[in-house]
């Protein structure tokens, strides 16, 4: 008789149960709150990047949890994605948009039929309408241009009046020690970005040296930090160097976009803090001293998570067979014992 050959787990384009990945219980999925913060992110400037980790963190569920997962946890995903799809017309950010391009492409993975149409559905019109208030935007800002260039001009033909306020300052008023002041509280990313603006700036950008060891330190560790520090005495090309050889080395702790979402070392739990007065931010559940981590990957900060998740269960499951294991010992010796503890046939003498 032939011996069935074994299976491709991705071989009819779904994936099994990884077992890298623990099963993803309701309560630990509703504990992640990424209904609110898709809510609260989207058409509000000040938290948009809420939207985007929120609909990475959901991509990467669907993607890596949902095949493994719970009922509740499976169709709470569900409703989430759905609602992720509704609010892309109130998306103001590429960033946004292309985590809400994730979510989708995630979806329509594992979605049924009935919900897989539904959400095809929603997506498809949320992103007419967002198309279409984008090109209004900007035409209405085309208009103001052409009409603020006409009054600049006519003001200029003008004479001008002395007790007229003076213009505002720009960026290159600054002075040099206090614009590498403020490129030097830059995040990665934002540093990045600079580098874009114009030569002057890149320089600049390049020579943060404190910025980008900083930085460096914090996102790969003491011990990996050490082995850059040696590598940028040796190098001549500086610590933005050497960080982007970081970065192409360890991807999986590359420091992502700053946003509200953080890992609560006290509580072990990802919460969407609350910012301070300094900039900071603080845990929601009020306790002084817990200290958070804002820069982890919405990947790295699911797997915290579910490893969490599993230290509970694994915790609890030890407490319930401690306690049961108590119980027989009890029952046997109160019994007389087992079986083999009351004949010992191995101890029995032969003839």
């Amino acid at each position: 008789m032939a011996r069935s050959r074994r299976r491709n787990p991705d071989e009819f384009g779904a994936r099994g149960p990884s077992s890298r990945v623990p099963t993803l219980r309701g309560e630990t999925y509703r504990r992640m709150h990424l209904a609110a913060a898709l809510e609260r992110g989207a058409g509000d400037l000040t938290a948009t990047r809420d939207y985007a980790r929120a609909a990475e963190e959901l991509a990467f569920v669907l993607e890596r949890c949902v095949a493994s997962a719970e009922k509740p946890a499976v169709r709470a995903a569900h409703e989430d994605a759905l609602l992720a799809a509704k609010l892309v017309s109130g998306l103001d950010r590429e960033m946004d948009a292309r985590a809400a391009r994730r979510v989708h492409a995630a979806a329509l993975a594992v979605l049924p039929a009935q919900k897989r149409a539904a959400f095809e559905s929603a997506y498809k019109t949320a992103s007419v309408e967002r198309a279409r208030k984008l090109k209004l935007g900007r035409r209405a800002s085309s208009s103001l241009s052409s009409s603020s260039s006409s009054s600049d001009d006519a003001h200029l033909d003008s004479a001008r009046d002395p007790s007229d306020p003076p213009p505002p300052a720009d960026v290159a008023d600054l002075p040099a020690d206090v614009l590498n002041l403020a490129i030097g509280r830059l995040a990665p990313r934002d540093l990045a970005r600079a580098s874009c603006v114009s030569r002057d700036w890149r320089a600049r950008v390049e020579e943060a040296d404190a910025a980008w060891r900083a930085h460096a330190r914090r996102a790969f560790g003491e011990k990996r930090w050490l082995s850059l520090r040696r590598r940028a005495d040796d190098e001549r090309w500086g610590w933005r160097y050497v960080f982007a050889r970081a970065v192409a080395r360890w991807p999986e702790l590359a420091p992502g976009e700053e946003t509200s979402r953080a890992w609560c070392r006290a509580c072990r739990e990802l919460v969407w803090a609350h910012p301070e007065s300094d900039g900071g931010w603080t845990c929601p559940s009020g306790m002084s001293g817990h200290a958070l981590e804002t820069s982890a990957s919405p990947a790295r900060g699911v797997r915290r998570l579910l490893r969490s998740q599993a230290a509970e269960d694994g915790s609890s499951s030890g407490s319930s067979s401690s306690s049961s294991s108590s119980e027989s010992s009890d029952e046997d010796d109160g019994g007389g014992g087992t079986l083999a503890r009351r004949f010992r046939l191995w101890n029995i003498p032969r003839g």
